[in-house]
């Protein structure tokens, strides 16, 4: 299917902000090396991202093309340029034992993105969660749009909250880096800039039910959100659903309206949309 043109295919797994980050650079590097880019959205996974690319992106101004794990085995040839665990490369169902078996013995597998611009396997797959070193540049961010429900709820909310840069976007995970962080931890973030200027406004962002409250409790003049449908329910393997990645979408999107200022350093998703 794929055997008369240049690929590099990105395997897109995890959360949402480890997905496009590596996909950014994906993109740039298609473009600058007149590579066919294709995409494997894992969806398989329901704890981490249920929802395919085009349930949450509209993909007219992108066209991007996608893969199916069939379709990459079938590959004649191919170099896998990876910086995570092998074993965490396939985990779809129904393909482990060809998947292994392909990893071990049909491609190479490299550890690192050294070249990649001048490398001259034909198919190029990607395995990682982060930028790639050396490829700059955020074309993909700057066309990256939500499908027409989700940038509907976007600027509804924008209005009702009224968010802009003067308001201060909070990014308050509550599931990832717990129990390192704690609502206290966002919420003493957010007193120096209250010490500034007492009527500064907050917008939260958060996917934990208690942070909110939490965090509207200790500064209620100053505190927007947005109630959601779909929160995290802390157990031991929480499943996110479709819907649950639509107002993930929504909120970072949200975010993205006002002055990003309070964040875990570790999360991925604040930094996507500090720069949408």
């Amino acid at each position: 299917m794929f055997t008369d043109m240049k690929t590099i295919i990105n395997y897109t797994t995890g959360g949402l902000g480890n997905r496009l980050k590596p996909l950014c650079s994906a993109y740039n590097i298609a473009k600058q090396t007149d590579r066919k880019l294709l995409v494997y959205w894992d969806s398989m996974e329901p704890c981490i991202c249920p929802a395919h690319f085009t349930d949450l992106f509209d993909n007219s101004v992108l066209e991007i093309a996608f893969i199916t794990p069939e379709e990459i085995v079938e590959l004649e040839s191919a170099k896998i340029l990876s910086v995570l665990m092998v074993n965490t490369f396939y985990t779809t169902i129904g393909l482990k034992d060809n998947v292994m078996k392909f990893l071990s013995g049909k491609f190479v597998i490299s550890s690192g993105f050294d070249d990649i611009l001048n490398n001259p396997e034909n198919n190029l797959i990607i395995h990682s969660n982060n930028f790639i070193p050396g490829v700059s540049g955020y074309e993909f961010l700057d066309s990256l749009i939500p499908v027409r429900t989700i940038r509907d709820k976007v600027a509804l909310f924008t209005k009702d909250l009224r968010l802009d840069k003067t308001v201060i976007g909070v990014h308050a995970r509550g599931t990832d880096f717990a129990p390192r962080t704690t609502p206290h931890y966002f919420i003493n973030m957010m007193l120096p800039h209250l010490e500034n200027n007492p009527k500064v406004k907050f917008f939260v962002s958060t996917e934990d039910k208690s942070f909110e409250q939490a965090i509207y409790n200790a500064y209620p003049d100053n505190v927007v959100f947005r109630t959601k449908k779909n929160y995290v329910i802390k157990t031991p393997v929480h499943e996110n659903t479709v819907d649950h990645m639509i107002e993930a979408v929504e909120d970072m999107f949200l975010l993205s309206k006002t002055d990003i200022r309070i964040y875990h350093p570790d999360s991925t998703f604040a930094e996507i949309a500090r720069l949408l």
